[in-house]
């Protein structure tokens, strides 16, 4: 009887050392497979490949609007010259010239907003003390990619024969000229930064002097938005003006940075500056109702780089958690333009869980099976012990 006792128990320790053994090999070689290591990473590949792709189409997107608005500022500033030179005898501030001036920028602008996606064209002379010469000021009420005819926009700033000319009705906060003198002018960014650029680096290509402002309200009753500015010339040489596009930040959000290729749920796509590992949340663009509430009140986000990749970082937001962000760095400015550093980022971010929900899954999955396995193993050991002996 005391050697079937001990027979028995010899099995049951034996056959349990096996399934202990067999569990510590699965583990160790789950380990050493990096198996989800490599989910994590298919994961992080997937949705750093979405960023990028997207930075690419908004790079293009971006890169053509300053080439087209370098190029009708260029052919601007070639009117600008010739109607000095046809004008020589006459003051600038005469009528004639004052509405040379108007309608030919206004044609520029009408192809301007004809020829982009973009909510507003416009360009602003500053008056010296001896001439004051015109501005204008179009907007277009539903920007998309068709053509559409100068009746559907609306003049902003500018004299009637624009109006007149084009057939462009005038919005209810129409004015004839832009108010330089006012107070909340100010010279604000979009008119000081280009000119200064200019008078820095004399004679350069125009797109070197290009600024994108950070989102700004620039005209009373308007929405917030982004500008892109290039200078204008007299016959010296001299900077007088600036000629630029408008993009409001809910037309920017929903043309130029959808949502629908983001590949995760709880995920967003949101647009700002990266400044030494660091995103300063004080203005950022966003086609996402979750960016708006998960960064509104977020001031400056510390990013802490990870294995991953270069631009992988991870960080923490107090309305999500745990999170990675994917930063792509857009190409707002060329190498050599003054505002370089002032480069746009497409940053992506999702939440930690979600990312390596895969993983987890998977890992939770084994853990059950393993567990299950092991005790069936177990009651078997027990039966067949008993059985054998």
């Amino acid at each position: 009887m005391k050697r079937s006792i001990s027979l028995r128990t010899q099995i049951i320790l034996l056959m349990t050392l096996l399934v202990i053994l067999q569990n510590i090999a699965m583990a160790m070689s789950l380990s050493f497979s990096r198996t989800f290591y490599l989910l994590d990473a298919e994961s992080f590949r997937l949705f750093n490949n979405t960023t990028a792709s997207r930075q690419q189409t908004l790079n293009t997107d971006l890169g053509q609007l300053v080439k087209t608005t370098a190029e009708d500022t260029r052919l601007f500033n070639l009117s600008l010259q010739k109607i000095a030179t046809a004008y020589a005898n006459n003051r600038l501030s005469d009528l004639v010239v004052y509405n040379e001036i108007a309608t030919v920028g206004a044609d520029y602008l009408i192809h301007l907003l004809q020829s982009n996606n973009i909510s507003g064209a416009f360009f602003l002379l500053e008056p010296n003390e001896k001439h004051l010469l015109p501005s204008v000021y179009i907007r277009n009420s539903s920007p998309k990619n068709s053509y559409k005819p100068p009746e559907s926009f609306l003049l902003e700033i500018g004299p009637i024969s624009v109006s007149q000319k084009y057939l462009i009705p005038t919005s209810s906060y129409h004015s004839l000229n832009f108010d330089f003198s006012s107070k909340s002018f100010g010279h604000p960014e979009l008119f000081r930064q280009p000119i200064a650029a200019a008078i820095e680096y004399p004679q350069a290509e125009i797109e070197r002097y290009g600024f994108w402002t950070n989102p700004t309200n620039f005209l009373p009753h308007s929405q917030d938005a982004v500008y892109y500015t290039l200078p204008l010339f007299n016959i010296n040489g001299t900077p007088i003006g600036v000629m630029g596009i408008e993009l409001t930040l809910n037309h920017f959000s929903q043309y130029y940075l959808p949502r629908v290729d983001l590949p995760y749920q709880g995920s967003f796509y949101a647009i700002t500056q990266m400044k030494e590992n660091v995103l300063p949340l004080d203005w950022f663009i966003s086609s996402n109702p979750l960016a708006q509430i998960s960064l509104k009140n977020e001031k400056n986000l510390t990013l802490t780089p990870t294995n991953a990749a270069p631009n992988i970082y991870s960080g923490h937001l107090d309305a999500v958690g745990d999170i990675y962000l994917f930063v792509q760095p857009l190409t707002t400015y060329s190498r050599n333009s003054p505002f370089v550093k002032n480069n746009w980022s497409l940053v992506s971010f999702v939440p930690k869980e979600t990312l390596q929900a895969s993983s987890a899954q998977v890992r939770t999955i084994l853990i059950i099976s393993i567990s299950l396995t092991t005790l069936v193993a177990f009651v078997a050991i027990f039966i067949l012990a008993n059985l054998s002996t």
